[in-house]
């Protein structure tokens, strides 16, 4: 090359890096932390005391994240302690904190590109009438987030950002949004169950005419649609919901309680509300065919569901054994991977395999 001589181009930039830190306890968490690791492709170290460091490009932390909340569930989420920093080692790194924390900051960092971009998907999970012949009495439309690498990023994270960002009302609209276009593409006939949050319906005549306007956009008819209140809206606020609801029911929009029994739930808003259906906790149906306890809690929160006119939907059915209990008394709808996990296209008929004590055939065991 001679002296007058240039470049005709800079040299490549080189990528950016992240530094995470995890403090574990327990082996088998440990374990399913290595896992979630080998399976992002990193390379990690483990000290003698316990904290596993990675360090992950700028542009693969999605990545990352995603591998981590596929393999650890919300209790080690909880129970790892985590520092996620840009650019490896600073001279203030921040204090580690719950690695549940650490990922909702960071969804909550890609949480406005990912609203502007309309990088949310729905997954179509079907409601089933117990007895026999059971059929298919609707569809849930749940909400997923879609990370840069085309991952799904889950609802539960989705929330966490939102709280996170102060963006829960935003995302709320959006999911509405995306339930009732992908609700319109695939399922042309049936009811479509769609999950509000408390605090949104707290927006009065706003909240009425928004559902009242998307219904019109979408050539929707009012009563398809079944919006789901979750648990926690506190008793002060009561008056104002039921207020709502009662507008919304003058549209013609049906109204499910959600969660009901679990943490939260109002017996209050039950009796006050009135609403259509009343979808009983997960965590009360699963393993119920062998508990007395929550046998009786089922059978007491069943009864109230009858007195005040609502359809009983029990959650989180996914074996055979909770399935028998279920029917024998008389508990009306179900819902559950015994029947069909959330997918793209929604199932046409009820995925059960007859013989087997296990979900229906290709059904995973988790979504």
């Amino acid at each position: 090359m001679g002296p007058d001589e240039t470049l005709s181009s800079k040299p490549p930039s080189m990528p950016s890096y992240w530094s995470l830190e995890l403090a574990v306890q327990g082996e088998s968490v440990l374990g399913k932390l290595r896992a979630a690791l080998r399976e992002a492709r990193l390379l990690f170290w483990e000290s003698a005391e316990g904290v596993v460091t990675a360090q992950i490009r700028a542009d693969r932390v999605d990545d990352l994240c995603v591998h981590l909340e596929r393999w650890l569930d919300s209790r080690d989420l909880d129970a790892c302690r985590a520092r996620l920093v840009e650019g490896g080692e600073g001279s203030d790194p921040p204090p580690a904190e719950p690695l549940r924390r650490v990922l909702a900051r960071h969804w909550g960092r890609q949480l406005l590109s990912l609203l502007a971009e309309g990088r949310l998907r729905s997954r179509f999970q079907p409601i089933v009438r117990l007895g026999h012949p059971r059929s298919i009495a609707g569809y849930e439309v749940l909400l997923r987030g879609v990370a840069r690498g085309d991952d799904l990023v889950p609802p539960d994270r989705l929330l966490d950002a939102a709280c996170e960002a102060d963006l829960l009302l935003q995302l709320d609209r959006a999911a509405r949004r995306c339930a009732l276009e992908a609700a319109r593409a695939r399922i042309p006939r049936g009811t479509i169950f769609v999950n509000s949050r408390w605090e949104s319906l707290l927006g009065g005549d706003a909240f009425v005419t928004e559902i009242q306007a998307l219904l019109a956009e979408l050539g929707t008819p009012a009563k398809r649609l079944v919006i789901e209140i979750g648990p926690g809206c506190p008793a002060a606020e009561h008056d104002a919901l039921e207020r709502v609801v009662w507008s919304l029911r003058e549209l013609g929009v049906g109204i499910a309680l959600d969660d009901f029994g679990g943490p939260g739930a109002s017996v209050d808003l039950l009796r006050r509300l009135r609403p259509d259906y009343t979808k009983l906790s997960r965590d009360l149906v699963q393993g119920i065919e062998r508990d007395p306890l929550r046998q009786d809690l089922v059978e007491g929160l069943a009864a109230a569901c009858r007195e005040e006119g609502a359809a009983a939907i029990a959650l989180g059915v996914e074996k055979r054994a909770e399935l028998r209990w279920l029917e024998v008394r008389g508990i009306p709808l179900g819902q559950g991977y015994l029947f069909g996990v959330p997918a793209d296209l929604p199932a046409g008929t009820v995925g059960l395999d007859e013989t087997s004590e296990e979900p229906g055939p290709g059904l995973p065991a988790t979504d």
